[in-house]
């Protein structure tokens, strides 16, 4: 797979900042792709793989998860310790008021 160093680096800094990363484009551009580099880079770093929280609203298995009550649910039900965490959630445009999700985990845990 093409690595996406133009986007990568322009991120790259930014990966542990608290702040809210948000990537957007056309559909099929390779906002997935991107994610997954960024997921890759994370782990060479030495994140452990539970402290990476990845959600692809496009795999059925997340669908219940549409409901953004049971999403904030599943995502501090992942969280264990008081460690740095990476949520990354793949189409989440697929979720009703995600934003308050967004917002309720800035408010109340270190992400």
């Amino acid at each position: 797979m093409l690595k996406r160093e133009v986007y990568l680096s322009r991120i790259r800094g930014f990966y542990d900042s608290d702040l809210v990363k948000i990537l957007v484009g056309i559909r099929r551009c390779g906002k997935s792709v991107i994610l997954n580099q960024i997921v890759d880079e994370i782990k060479e770093k030495g994140v452990e793989e539970n402290h990476i929280i990845y959600i692809n609203f496009e795999l059925i298995e997340y669908e219940e998860l549409q409901d953004y009550k049971k999403l904030n649910k599943y995502i501090k039900d992942n969280i264990k310790d008081n460690k740095m965490y990476y949520i990354f959630l793949d189409e989440i445009q697929r979720v009703d008021k995600f934003e308050t999700v967004v917002n309720s985990l800035r408010a109340s845990l270190k992400i």
